[in-house]
C-alpha cells in the first residue's frame, strides 16, 4: 500500500508521468476521485490500527491535551508549535525541558508508531495538520481515532525535530565559542602588539636620556678641565 499523499501532489506527479509515457490525459474529476479513494482507504486502514493498538492509559493521555488554550496558558500543543533555535542558556535549558516531554510522549506512543510504519512524507502531513490547527479544530473530529492519529504523528514528528534542532543549536555554540576565543585572541595579540611597541618607544626613550645625560656629564668634565 502506498503512503499518503497530499491529493493535490499525487494530481501534478501522475500527470508528469502520463505526459512521460504519451498516455492521454483523463479528465480531471476522475483522476480527483480516484485519488481520493485511494486517500480514504489508507487513512481509513490507518484509523483501524490506531482504535486496535492504542492503549486505555495513551488515550487519557492524548486526551488531556485536548485541555482548553489560554493564551497565558497555551498548553504543551501550543508550546511545541514553534522551535526556538536560540542559543542562549535559559532557552536552551526550556528546549530540553519541553524535549523531555515530547519524548516521553514519543516512549509511550512507540509500539503504536512501530505498528503505523508511517513514513516520513505521511508524519509530516499529518504532524503540520496539527501545528497549523487551532485546539478547537482537532476536538470535533467525528471519529476520536482520527484526532489520536493526527496526534501521534505530531508527536514522531516533533521527536525528530527537536533532535535536528538540537544538532544545529549545538553547531552554532561551536561556532559561537569559536568567534568569541579568535576575537579574544585577535584582542590579546593586539594588546601584546601595542605593549611591544610601547616598551620599545620606552626603551628608546631611556637610551636617548642616558645618552643625553653622558652627553651633559661629559661637557660639564671636559669644561671643567679647562679651569
Amino acid at each position: 500500500m502506498q503512503g499518503l499523499t497530499e491529493p493535490r501532489q499525487i494530481f501534478i506527479e501522475l500527470l508528469q508521468f502520463l505526459y512521460n509515457q504519451h498516455i492521454e490525459i483523463p479528465a480531471y474529476h476522475g483522476l480527483a476521485d480516484l485519488i481520493s479513494q485511494h486517500y480514504l482507504a489508507y487513512e481509513i486502514f490507518l484509523l483501524s490500527l490506531v482504535k486496535n493498538h492504542l492503549q486505555k492509559k495513551e488515550r487519557e493521555k492524548l486526551k488531556d491535551l485536548l485541555m482548553v488554550e489560554t493564551v497565558k496558558n497555551p498548553g504543551l500543543l501550543g508550546q511545541l508549535k514553534v522551535i526556538n533555535q536560540s542559543i542562549k542558556p535559559k532557552t536552551i535549558q526550556a528546549s530540553t525541558r519541553l524535549f523531555q516531554r515530547v519524548r516521553n510522549y514519543f516512549n509511550d506512543l512507540l509500539s503504536l508508531i512501530d505498528v503505523l510504519k508511517l513514513r516520513e512524507h505521511n508524519c509530516t502531513y499529518y504532524a503540520t495538520w496539527v501545528k497549523k490547527a487551532k485546539l478547537s479544530q482537532l476536538k470535533p473530529f467525528p471519529n476520536i481515532e482520527r484526532t489520536y492519529l493526527h496526534l501521534v504523528a505530531f508527536f514522531q514528528n516533533q521527536f525528530y525535530l527537536r533532535q535536528d534542532s538540537f544538532v544545529d543549536i549545538l553547531l552554532k555554540c561551536v561556532q559561537s565559542t569559536k568567534n568569541t576565543a579568535s576575537n579574544k585572541l585577535q584582542e590579546t595579540d593586539q594588546l601584546t602588539r601595542t605593549e611591544r611597541r610601547a616598551a620599545v618607544r620606552h626603551h628608546t626613550k631611556t637610551n636617548r636620556h642616558y645618552k643625553n645625560l653622558i652627553d651633559e656629564i661629559t661637557d660639564i668634565t671636559e669644561s671643567a678641565l679647562f679651569f
